[in-house]
C-alpha cells in the first residue's frame, strides 16, 4: 500500500514540459501558439482557424518609452480605438505595458484589442490581439496570456524577406532600411529613422487579404489614388509588364505632397498572383527623380516570389 501510495505521489510530481515558443517570420519575436491558431502566412503573428482572430507582431527601431507614450486614450482614438484601461506586465524579463482597447472593425464588427509594448532603448516590441467582442469570454485570457508570453531576441541576425511572400534586390544607392509587418522598406544608404523631405523611400509589401484584380490597369490606378499624402496625380508613363514571371502594371505619377506642396514622383509597380497582390512604391522628391526613379525601377524589376 505504502510503496503504490509512493509511487502515485512520484507520478504527480513528474514535470510537465514547457509550452514551446515558436519564431514569427520576419520578426526577432517568438510566442507560445495557443490551441485553434496557427502561424499566418499574411503578416507576422497568428491567426485562428477561422480567420476571425489574431495577433500581429511589430518590431519598431525606437525607444520603448517613446512607443508607449503613444498608448494614451488621445492617441489611440486617432487610430479609431477606445482606451478601457492599461497596466503594468513583464514580458521576457522587460518592463511593459499591457493596453485593453475596443475598436469598430472596417465591416462594422465590434473588436476586443490588447496590445503590448516592451523592449529597449534602441528597439521596441508591439504585439497586438484581436478577437469579435462575442468571442472576449472565450478567448480573452488565451490572447492576453500569449502576448506576455513573448520572447524576443534583438540579437538575432533577421532575414528581411521571412513572411513576404518575395524577395527584392538592392540597386545603386537604395539599401534595405527596415522591416515592418507586411512590408519592407529602402532607402538611401539603408539609413533609419526620420527622412528629410527630399529624400527618397521606397516600401514594397503583400497584401493581407485575398483580393482579385481582373482589371490590373484600373487596380493599380486606384491603389496610387490611396496614397492619402499626394494630390494632383499626372500619370507620366504606364505599362504593363510581367515581373518575377507575373502578370504587373508599372505607374511613374508626378504629384503634390498635400501638406507641403513640394513636387514629388512617384514609381509604383503592382503583381498579381491569383488572388494575392504585392506593391513597389517609391517617393522622391521631383529635383531628385531622375537619379531615383531608375533605382526604383530596378529593384522592382528583381521583384521573385517566394513560397
Amino acid at each position: 500500500m505504502a510503496v503504490a501510495l509512493l509511487f502515485a505521489v512520484g507520478a504527480c510530481a513528474s514535470p510537465v514540459p514547457a509550452p514551446e515558443h515558436q519564431g514569427i517570420p520576419g520578426t526577432r519575436v517568438s510566442l507560445i501558439v495557443p490551441d485553434g491558431f496557427a502561424v499566418s502566412d499574411r503578416f507576422p503573428g497568428l491567426v485562428s482557424e477561422d480567420a476571425v482572430s489574431a495577433i500581429m507582431v511589430s518590431e519598431i527601431p525606437g525607444p520603448v518609452e517613446k512607443v508607449r507614450a503613444g498608448m494614451t486614450g488621445e492617441a489611440l482614438a486617432a487610430r479609431g480605438m477606445q482606451l478601457l484601461r492599461s497596466e503594468e506586465v513583464t514580458v521576457d524579463g522587460r518592463d511593459g505595458l499591457l493596453v485593453h482597447a475596443r475598436q469598430a472593425s472596417a465591416a462594422g464588427v465590434d473588436l476586443r484589442r490588447w496590445i503590448v509594448v516592451f523592449g529597449a532603448a534602441d528597439g521596441s516590441v508591439m504585439i497586438a490581439a484581436s478577437t469579435p467582442r462575442a468571442f472576449e469570454d472565450r478567448l480573452g485570457a488565451t490572447l492576453q496570456g500569449t502576448l506576455i508570453s513573448a520572447k524576443w531576441n534583438p540579437a538575432e541576425i533577421l532575414d528581411p524577406y521571412a513572411g513576404l511572400g518575395f524577395t527584392l534586390a538592392e540597386a545603386g544607392s537604395l539599401k534595405i532600411s527596415d522591416r515592418l509587418p507586411s512590408m519592407i522598406s529602402f532607402t538611401r544608404g539603408g539609413h533609419r529613422g526620420a527622412l528629410a523631405p527630399d529624400e527618397p523611400l521606397l516600401l514594397a509589401g503583400s497584401s493581407f487579404a485575398p483580393l482579385a484584380a481582373t482589371d490590373l490597369e484600373g487596380f493599380a490606378r486606384r491603389r496610387l489614388d490611396d496614397v492619402a499624402e499626394l494630390e494632383e496625380q499626372e500619370v507620366l508613363s504606364e505599362r504593363a509588364l510581367t515581373l518575377g514571371g507575373l502578370p504587373a502594371y508599372e505607374l511613374v505619377v508626378a504629384a503634390r505632397d498635400r501638406r507641403t506642396g513640394a513636387s514629388m514622383k512617384v514609381y509604383q509597380a503592382l503583381v498579381v498572383d491569383g488572388d494575392r497582390f504585392f506593391l513597389v512604391q517609391g517617393l522622391v522628391a521631383a529635383e531628385n527623380a531622375e537619379e531615383f526613379i531608375p533605382q526604383f525601377r530596378e529593384i522592382a524589376h528583381s521583384f521573385r516570389r517566394t513560397p
